[in-house]
């Protein structure tokens, strides 16, 4: 009787874990069989979530989920020299640094959209971080984090309407900055933005000086403070 109840067990545990997998490889599908929204030329995935440090985050059927960097930030800054994140093991809070992306002498802090443990680092694009500029929705994912507080701190995040509403006013933010930018220095606003409507060009942020991109890193990526970082900080 103990020998047939622990293969009902397995069983049922093995049904479950099917009915789980194909429902996620259905959501896959699903998702990537829809394409992705333009706005100004910034790619909005469906079906992800977008942080507010610029950061995206694909929930996966098992409940894990994988992140990586919008496509706001990879056209702005350009291509990667080098890409650091916290080590396999860590366990990272919602807005501490999860990576840090170089291009050159120049750092990029991302920080983590999400509490909880670094399960898996994509190996490929630590050797080489162009795949972030390449398919950044897609092969160029960075991390697998096994949240500990996803319901919770999920809704922080947007998506669909809601994320194509937060890019408009990112993209308006950024324009102001570099309208900024130009009259600080003087510089040609015509070298920086297309004609179009004023849209930054890719990579426009290699244009600028340090003083630009420390700016750009403080406003439009590590402003968005957590109660949970204010609290650690008392």
């Amino acid at each position: 009787m103990v020998a047939i109840f622990v293969l009902l067990t397995i069983i049922t545990f093995i049904a479950i874990d099917y009915f789980v997998q194909r429902a996620a490889r259905r959501q896959k599908a699903a998702v990537q069989a829809r394409p992705p929204l333009l706005l100004d030329r910034f790619v909005i995935p469906k079906g992800f979530f977008l942080s507010k440090g610029h950061a995206w985050i694909e929930v996966l059927g098992s409940g894990k989920t994988r992140i990586g960097v919008d496509d706001f930030v990879q056209k702005l800054v350009g291509s990667f020299d080098g890409i650091a994140p916290k080590p396999v093991g860590s366990t990272v809070r919602k807005g501490e640094p999860l990576v840090t992306l170089r291009q050159g002498e120049r750092m990029l802090t991302i920080p983590a959209p999400l509490t909880g443990t670094l399960l898996e680092l994509n190996e490929e694009v630590l050797e080489d971080a162009s795949g972030i500029n390449a398919d950044p929705y897609g092969s160029g994912w960075i991390a697998v984090l096994e949240p500990s507080n996803l319901a919770a701190e999920l809704p922080s995040s947007a998506i669909a309407a809601a994320a194509s509403q937060w890019l408009r006013s990112e993209i308006r933010r950024f324009k102001e900055f570099i309208a900024e930018y130009t009259s600080r220095t003087h510089a040609s606003e015509a070298g920086l933005t297309l004609a179009d409507g004023g849209v930054p060009v890719a990579g426009v942020l290699r244009l600028t000086d340090d003083k630009a991109w420390d700016q750009f890193n403080s406003s439009f990526i590590l402003s968005s403070d957590t109660p949970d970082r204010k609290e650690s900080r008392q």
